[in-house]
Formats: C-alpha cells, structure tokens, sequence
C-alpha cells in the first residue's frame, strides 16, 4: 500500500484551491440570492440556514433552488442521494450580493453498497462555504426538489488511504468491467479503466466508506491477458496494488437474441452518412434474451435510449444496449446492430439491409440539414441588422452598424463553410 500524491498534484490543487475560493457570505434566513449561470440567466435560491452534517430531510414545500452556509473542516465530504438527478454545487464567484457560475468541487463515486444511493465526494478547504442545492431534468427526474427527500452530507477524511476488495471483486470481464482508457495522459503505464464493486475506502481518521459501481483508474507495466494480473489502481490520489483475474466474456454468454429483430434490419441511409430506421421506436420494448454457458437465461426489455440492465451468472448487473453502429470494412462500410454490456462489450451483431434514399430524399435531407445547421448564425444576423435603428445618437448608430457588420462576417463566414461542407458531401454521393 502506497499514497503517491505527488508534490506537483498538491500543489496544482492548492493553487486551485485558493483562485476559485468563495468568500464568506453573510445570509440571514429566508434571504433569497440571485444565481447567474448564463449572461443574464438566472435562478433564485433561498438561503436554508448552516448545514448540519448527517441526514438532511426536505419539507413539503421546500423551493426548488436552495443553498447552505457550511463550515467545514478541510478535506472529502461524501453527499449521497437516492436520485442521481439531485446534486450540489458552490458559485464561482460571488459579486454584489449575487452568484455567479457553478464550482464542481465534486467526484462521483458509484453508490454506497448496501443502500443503491448515489455518492459523491465533495473536497472542501477549511472554512465557510456556500453550498447550493437543486436538481436537473431527464428521464426519471421529479418536478419538485421536495420529492427527492433529502441527502445525507458526512465527513470522511483529509485524503484515501487505504482501498480493500471483497471477495470476488477483482474477477472481472475483459470490455465489461476492464476497458483500455484512451484518454488518459499516462506514457509509463499501460492505462486501463475499471469498474469495481464492493470496494471499501479508508480515510485519514479511519472513516470508511463501501462503494459499488464505481469507476477507477488501474494501471498494468504491460498489456492485460486472460487469467492472472498485477495491476494498480488509483483513486484520489492514492494508490493500491493488487492481482486481478481476468476472462473473457464468453465464459458467461453463449448465445443472445433480439426479439423481431428482422423489422429493426431495414435502414436507408442518406448522402451525409445519417441513416433513418423504418420502425420510429428503434428497439424500445424489444426483449433481449440471454442465454448462458451454465444453461440458464435472463431476459430484460429495452427501456428509451435503447439500454437496461442484466444479471450475469458472476452476479453483477451490466447495462445492456442495443445501437446501431457504423463499421469500417476496407474500403467499405457495413451498418450493424449491436448488443453491447457496459457500452464496450459487444455480445451479438446483426447485419442490417442498408438502402440508399432517391436523388429526392437526399435533396430533402440536404435543405433541412441547411435550414437547420445555420439557424442561429442566421437568426444573429438577422438580430444585428435590427439593432441598427435601435440608436439614441449618431454615435450609437456608428457603433450599432460595426457591431452588424462584424456579426456579418462572422455569422456569414460560418453559413458558408458549412453549407459548402454539405455540398461537397453531396456531390461525393452524386458521383
């Protein structure tokens, strides 16, 4: 066991630390402040009093955008919620009495086991901190933040130091809960991505935290092969070596199936490369069925945006999607069906029967691509030149026509290249 936090890194996060610090905000209750996210956009959150640590509960009519003062003590605070939609965040930067931008002083850390909620760890410095809370919409968002019923908001420690695994949390399945990270900046080591359960973290002070669905930087000296690996993980900061086994994930899959997947085959494919599906539902409501290499299945339907979640026989659930995904064949290019777990893993492929749209469909498709991919240059143009007779002095007027003239050249410029990028892929199908 080893914490190699780095000179470099401490002191890149100090810097940090002190440029983007929020000064203390005198708040009385039910004070109400302005918080500025876009130019003049903005949301009025209600100050609720100091934030106690522990289990924060939400009353009937609480407004949808409050905030906290918080004196805290230096180091990782863990904010859990049972939806992943609630969230919070400080201002950037506080000025004239109102907020303004949101700090993400954050990490999401998968869920706490036992419980399902949604974790995340927060790093605060030691002092007073605004702290604002709300929620985003989506799929399986409440409309109110009372609905969410609360958070619970505890102090874990100062920094990681220690990470420990549960008894079969290291067996994992190569694409489904090990991928290659491309994006890592990491030249010595070969850098690799994992998701990991039943992980317990150990802070400074003893406090632990036990995570699930969790995802961690993990570092072998050469390639991973099937079977047994030295490997290093990184969470924080600090690091932990271990030995994981690694499979294939044909040790659980044998075969897979798609329920009507012949009405999903038929694709016509325009000169843009975009293509449209015959069936407007895509998969949803298909049934996915699997079959495993002990014998048994498991079956679950397609939810929107085409994924759900499935139980393999190792006894961890992986999101399974269903997408339609271009392939590169030589000089070719094939459109397929994929069934996928965790986005990576590709457990089954189904050609589909690709038809190229008419001289008129393409047509079609080129002036709607158009219309729509230079609305707003269009629409800035269109809002200068107003502008110009909007104008108490001759001054203004003066400054009013060089404002249009450079939004001209400008906005034009960009209608331009992209209609010109169009065309270009227009002819190419053409010819």
């Amino acid at each position: 066991m080893k914490n190699k936090l780095k000179s470099i890194i401490a002191a890149t996060l100090a810097l940090v630390m002190l440029l983007c610090s929020v000064p203390a905000f005198a708040a009385q209750p039910e004070d109400t402040v302005k918080w500025y996210l876009w130019k003049d956009t903005y949301k009025e959150y209600r100050y609720e009093g100091n934030l106690e640590e522990g289990v924060v509960e939400f009353y009937e009519d609480i407004p949808d955008y409050v905030y906290y003062t918080f004196n805290a003590e230096e180091g990782y605070y863990l904010f859990t919620t049972e939806s992943d939609w609630l969230y919070m965040a400080t201002p950037e930067e506080i000025k004239d009495g109102c907020f303004y931008g949101e700090e993400y002083a954050d990490e999401y850390v998968g869920k706490v086991d036992g419980t399902g909620n949604y974790a995340r760890l927060h790093y605060l410095e030691e002092g007073e901190h605004i702290l604002g809370v709300t929620f985003g919409g989506g799929t399986g968002s409440y409309s109110s933040l009372a609905e969410y019923g609360g958070f619970t908001f505890e102090y874990c420690g100062k920094e990681v130091t220690d990470l420990s695994f549960g008894e079969n949390t290291l067996e994992l399945i190569d694409g489904c809960d090990v991928a290659y990270n491309e994006h890592s900046n990491e030249y010595e080591r070969v850098p690799y991505a994992a998701r990991l359960d039943d992980v317990t973290v150990t802070f400074s002070g003893g406090n632990t935290v036990k995570l699930d669905e969790n995802r961690y930087d993990m570092y072998s000296e050469n390639n991973l092969i099937e079977g047994e690996n030295n490997v290093t993980f990184e969470f924080l900061g600090y690091e932990e070596d271990a030995e994981i086994t690694l499979c294939s994930v044909s040790k659980f899959v044998e075969s897979v199936e798609l329920s009507n997947i012949e009405k999903h085959k038929d694709v016509k494919e325009y000169y843009d490369g975009s293509f449209d599906c015959y069936n407007d539902d895509f998969f949803f409501g298909e049934t996915v069925t699997v079959t495993f290499t002990d014998g048994t299945k498991a079956s679950c339907k397609i939810e929107p945006f085409g994924f759900n979640k499935i139980e393999l026989p190792n006894g961890r659930k992986y999101h399974l999607g269903v997408s339609y995904e271009k392939e590169d064949i030589g000089t070719e290019t094939a459109l397929n069906i994929f069934v996928s777990l965790n986005y990576n893993c590709n457990i089954a492929v189904y050609e589909c029967n690709v038809k190229q749209a008419t001289a008129k469909e393409n047509l079609d498709r080129l002036d709607s691509n158009i219309e729509n991919g230079t609305y707003w240059e269009i629409n800035t143009i269109k809002d200068s030149f107003r502008e110009i007779f909007v104008f108490e002095s001759v001054f203004e007027l003066a400054d009013n026509v060089y404002t249009f003239i450079s939004s001209l050249v400008v906005n034009l410029t960009a209608v331009l290249e992209f209609v010109n990028a169009e065309l270009d892929m227009f002819i190419e199908w053409a010819n």
